[in-house]
């Protein structure tokens, strides 16, 4: 992938939000989308998920991923698709090559603000 644009010194941070649709051949992590964004100076390139059911069952979670793209760990795919032991040596790899965030919205919150 190509390297991540450098910040020049004494620029200020804008920050860009580019959706990339997803297609039906979307079923394994090609990372096209994302080479195609960063040739265009888009960066940091963030990957959303959430989990939970909200006010019914719990909280809701949500994380964010950036991944520096030297740095990709093989074998990086959907966690539903990866057994036990290659989700946690790929949780090692991610933790220790990427920014990641992670927010947590109880019932109350939900019913209070919505998540939709």
């Amino acid at each position: 992938m190509p390297r991540p644009p450098s910040p020049r010194p004494g620029a200020s941070r804008t920050v860009r939000v580019v959706r990339l649709p997803l297609g039906d051949d979307d079923i394994r992590p090609t990372f096209r989308r994302e080479r195609a964004a960063l040739k265009r100076g888009v960066w940091p390139i963030a990957g959303c998920d959430e989990a939970g059911r909200g006010p019914l069952a719990g909280p809701v979670v949500a994380a964010a991923v950036v991944l520096d793209p030297q740095r990709v760990p093989r074998g990086l795919d959907d966690s539903k698709k990866l057994d036990p032991q290659t989700r946690e040596k790929l949780h090692a790899k991610i933790c220790a090559s990427a920014q990641v965030a992670v927010a947590i919205a109880p019932p109350w919150r939900i019913d209070r603000d919505n998540i939709l």
